[in-house]
């Protein structure tokens, strides 16, 4: 743990997270990545959040992460009534993770997966993709 602590030191170096709180796209992505994901491990939220980031950069999506977040019934997250921050130090942590992925392009080993779902549902659309990998409880997608 010492090691990631120090690897997450590092990517963090020059960036300042009092600053990035107010880049709105920062805090959707932050948000994103605490409410779908906040029980994963941290590869687990690094997944989670890039695949944010590879709606950004994909010409299927719009261009900015706030847009992505908000599109109607893409994150279960956005459709929740109270949808505030109770656990402190996962906050932190998707914060951190948020900052290297927007600051520092960090991409993560899901490649150019666009979409993911919860292990413990089966939705129609997934039968469409390839399956990329399992991680903690989502399972990440290609698209053929």
């Amino acid at each position: 743990m010492k090691t990631f602590t120090l690897f997450l030191v590092f990517l963090l170096s020059g960036i300042d997270i009092a600053e990035a709180q107010t880049n709105a796209d920062f805090n959707c992505l932050a948000k994103t990545i605490y409410h779908e994901s906040r029980g994963e491990s941290v590869p687990g939220q690094f997944a989670v959040g890039s695949v944010v980031m590879n709606r950004v950069r994909s010409s299927i999506y719009p261009n900015t992460v706030c847009k992505v977040v908000h599109q109607p019934y893409q994150f279960s997250w956005t459709l929740l009534k109270n949808v505030s921050i109770r656990d402190k130090k996962a906050w932190r942590d998707a914060q951190q993770i948020a900052a290297i992925l927007i600051y520092k392009t960090l991409k993560s080993n899901i490649g150019t997966s666009l979409d993911y779902h919860s292990t413990s549902v089966n939705p129609r659309w997934s039968k469409h993709y390839v399956r990329l990998l399992t991680l903690g409880n989502h399972i990440f997608y290609e698209r053929s």
